[in-house]
């Protein structure tokens, strides 16, 4: 039974109303385009009308307020092969092998300042005329798909980081054995840990140091066995921050780890 009928009425006959290869013109930017089969079927799926921006447009809002690093496929510069790399082929800019791009001497690029010419098209020039080296790694890592790393170890999908048998985390140091870790300084057995340092065998944790056991933290300093904790200093067995017995808050975190079948 819906929660929300006058709304989906609504929506079924936006819904109802919209057809595949219908051509519509984009409010912001202008550009025509065409609603296809896959944004209808998505549409109906989610149950909300179709965007009334253009594909092209959404994907600019989405990119101008990245907050991370990204992988692509990208060129070799001068072969053509496939070449891993955080530089999207789209900018137009030559990617090489950190070792290769060391070698070179990219003086024959160098051009003086024309100014009859904007500054910054003068500097995209130069950008895409001089390759940027692929990886950035600082110390080449091991049996990993990294870049800029510190020395990766059986890690895969990590950026910036200095880690051991970690994946999709960024700016990480001396961590191990954890996942989805952002800006974390001595991470182990962890997953979801954002600005945080000194962390074991924790979950979810948000702008704290020196906790263990735990999950769902917010500003916690010292704490162990707490589950939903915010703002705490020094404590053990809370359950959102209420305060409980050892043998409660077992009791309570066995429950919880048989119905999520862990």
């Amino acid at each position: 039974m819906s929660h929300t009928p006058n709304y989906d009425a609504k929506v079924k006959a936006i819904l109802d109303a919209t057809q595949s290869n219908e051509q519509r013109t984009c409010p912001r930017s202008g550009e025509t385009w065409t609603v296809t089969d896959r944004e209808n079927e998505w549409s109906q799926k989610f149950n909300v009308p179709v965007s009334h921006l253009s594909p092209r447009t959404r994907w600019l809002s989405i990119g101008a307020f990245t907050i991370g690093y990204e992988f692509w496929w990208n060129q070799h510069a001068e072969t053509g092969k496939p070449i891993f790399t955080f530089v999207h082929p789209a900018t137009g800019v030559k990617v090489l092998p950190d070792a290769e791009w060391q070698e070179k001497d990219f003086r024959s690029e160098a051009r003086d300042y024309d100014v009859s010419r904007p500054f910054f098209d003068q500097l995209k020039d130069l950008r895409q005329a001089v390759p940027m080296g692929a990886f950035f790694n600082q110390k080449k890592p091991e049996n990993s798909i990294a870049l800029i790393s510190n020395g990766d170890v059986n890690s895969y999908f990590v950026i910036a980081c200095q880690s051991k048998n970690s994946f999709y985390s960024s700016d990480l140091i001396n961590g191990e054995s954890s996942s989805e870790v952002f800006l974390g300084l001595n991470i182990v057995e962890s997953h979801r840990v954002v600005h945080s340092s000194r962390i074991h065998r924790c979950q979810y944790v948000l702008e704290s140091y020196d906790c263990r056991e735990s999950a769902f933290l917010f500003d916690c300093r010292d704490c162990e066995n707490c589950f939903g904790a915010w703002n705490q200093r020094h404590k053990k067995y809370l359950w959102w921050n209420e305060q409980l017995s050892k043998e409660e808050w077992e009791k309570r975190r066995s429950v919880f780890a048989r119905r999520r079948g862990n």
